[in-house]
């Protein structure tokens, strides 16, 4: 191995590091909001605000389409062209988990 492949192999993966932080205070940031957004609705609950009713739905709500949008959107406007060329391996790895998945399931 000459020394421009062990560089270039250093480069990559402090670009592959770099992208993991990144993506990591992305996840931390997201994991906040959705602290604040439980929150708000743990004090409404406990001041009894809303009746029990509207609370399921409102968490229905929350968890099902609210939370999901949430993290999608975040994760979307944070990757780039060049990331995905990167990190080609983790939706790779994905699919690989949701196919053995599947194949005991069925």
């Amino acid at each position: 191995i000459s020394n421009t492949q062990i560089c270039s192999r250093c480069r990559w993966l402090r670009t592959i590091n770099e992208l993991l932080m990144n993506y990591f205070w992305l996840s931390i940031k997201t994991i906040f909001t959705i602290l604040i957004a439980t929150s708000c609705g743990a004090i409404i609950a406990r001041k009894k605000i809303l009746h029990q009713h509207a609370l399921k739905d409102l968490t229905n709500v929350l968890v099902y389409v609210i939370l999901p949008c949430l993290i999608f959107s975040k994760i979307v406007t944070a990757i780039s062209f060049e990331a995905l060329n990167e990190l080609w391996i983790f939706p790779a790895a994905a699919l690989v988990n949701v196919s053995i998945g599947l194949s005991f399931w069925v």
